[in-house]
């Protein structure tokens, strides 16, 4: 009977045992654990579990492929909101800064205009000055020429003088002859006795004459003397105040010359002044141009900082959906299952840290896994597999995996602590070793060639 059920098609019991046991292998995910059948149905079961493994595997690639787009798209929407963030800071910042520049300018363009003012009224002082010195310098010019020609009368007078002196001389050496004269005149009138009394009282009055004469040329040759001294003296005065007259003169006209410098660097700063108060004026409004426009952009950044943080949203609901889809197909046996997976757990992971800067995730450096601990980590201290094992991409994928977790655990260490620009540091240095371990990853789920 049995034998005649199963050539019109009907199986017997146990062999649909068989078969139920092989489907509900499939519907566990065990795809590679179908056997080959002996009969045609037992080959179509395992043609059934290929494809749907094939599907399956397909579907997972595709699957982690999107998560870990997504995940890197989260990644740079996490740093465009940091960039905003501060850049909105800084915009503040800029904003109230150029705000002051503006009432700086204001007082700087009130200055400029003071200042000019003030260079105008010494630019008048300074002509002033010059005219003085003008004047002075032609005072001293008149008196240097009265000077010289007192010089030249003191001169002459000390030349007269001279002439003078030697006239008295003359005179005196009359007078001593004279005395003479009149001593040997009184002498022969006493010899002549009473005929030469009379010649002799004249002798002596010539002589008393004579005598007065020679003291009075002693008195004018002193009186000459002193007043040949002094002209010398008012000659070396004069002399002396020449001198200082000249220099007087240097001085004031060197003075002059200065005053006109000073008049012509007057003249310039007034120029510049009325220049930098025409500057100032133009950027008092381009300061307040640059002020308006950095409180719009300002405005702007917020506005971007708002609509990124509501596609920070909606792609964290995104990967939530990726995430129970992964978990779903981590339930399946299918081909480098773990090393497909670690790509998106490696995203993930960057992810968290770019969040975590943003103030999105909060992340325990004491409760993050380390190297050995992580799907990655599990299957590769695990695997028992020789010829993987052998794999260039298996032996150089170990080092950058293990900075990967260093550096992103400090990372979540120093932004604790409240080192931001340490955190970011860090981060950095994930991201250096993250391009070889998706490098490595890559390799290591590339196809076999076929030989």
């Amino acid at each position: 009977m049995s034998e005649e059920l199963i050539k019109q098609g009907w199986l017997p019991p146990e062999r649909v045992q068989e078969i139920v046991a092989l489907l509900d292998v499939i519907g566990q995910g065990a795809f590679i654990d179908v056997p080959k059948g002996d009969d045609q149905i037992g080959q179509a079961v395992r043609k059934l579990a290929v494809d749907i493994g094939r599907l399956s595997s397909s579907q997972m690639k595709r699957t982690v492929a999107i998560s870990m787009e997504l995940n890197e798209a989260v990644i740079a929407a996490a740093n465009l909101s940091r960039a905003t963030s501060v850049t909105d800071k800084n915009a503040q910042g800029m904003a109230s800064a150029t705000e002051e520049m503006s009432v700086s300018v204001d007082t700087i363009a009130a200055q400029a205009t003071e200042t000019s003012k003030l260079a105008n009224d010494v630019k008048k002082l300074a002509r002033q000055g010059e005219e003085h010195a003008s004047s002075a310098d032609d005072a001293m010019t008149d008196i240097e020429t009265s000077m010289r020609g007192v010089a030249e009368r003191s001169d002459s007078l000390s030349e007269s003088s001279r002439d003078i002196g030697q006239v008295v001389d003359l005179i005196s050496e009359i007078a001593f002859q004279t005395n003479l004269l009149a001593l040997n005149a009184a002498t022969e009138a006493a010899r002549a006795g009473e005929a030469g009394k009379g010649f002799g009282v004249v002798a002596t009055e010539i002589r008393n004459l004579a005598e007065r004469t020679r003291e009075a040329t002693k008195d004018i040759q002193r009186n000459i003397t002193n007043f040949r001294n002094e002209i010398g003296s008012i000659i070396e005065a004069l002399d002396s105040s020449d001198k200082t007259v000249k220099n007087g003169h240097d001085i004031i006209s060197m003075s002059k010359g200065s005053m006109q410098e000073i008049v012509k660097s007057i003249m310039d700063l007034t120029q510049r002044s009325a220049d930098i108060s025409e500057t100032v004026g133009q950027q008092k409004q381009a300061a307040r141009e640059i002020a308006k426009g950095i409180t719009e952009v300002a405005g702007m950044t917020k506005q971007i900082q708002d609509a990124t943080y509501t596609v920070l949203d909606s792609m964290d609901g995104a990967e939530k959906h990726l995430a129970t889809q992964i978990n779903d197909i981590a339930e399946l046996k299918l081909p480098k299952k773990a090393l497909h997976l670690a790509k998106s757990d490696h995203i993930i992971w960057k992810k968290r840290l770019a969040a975590m800067v943003v103030g999105r995730e909060s992340l325990n450096p004491d409760e993050l896994a380390d190297h050995t601990c992580c799907r990655l980590g599990k299957w590769y201290y695990a695997c028992d597999d020789k010829r993987v094992k052998s794999l260039k991409a298996f032996k150089d994928i170990e080092d950058p995996h293990i900075l990967v977790h260093k550096h992103g655990i400090e990372a979540a260490r120093k932004y604790k602590r409240g080192d931001v620009e340490g955190a970011l540091a860090e981060i950095s240095q994930v991201q250096r070793a993250s391009v070889h371990v998706i490098h490595h990853l890559n390799e290591l789920t590339r196809p076999a060639k076929k030989s």
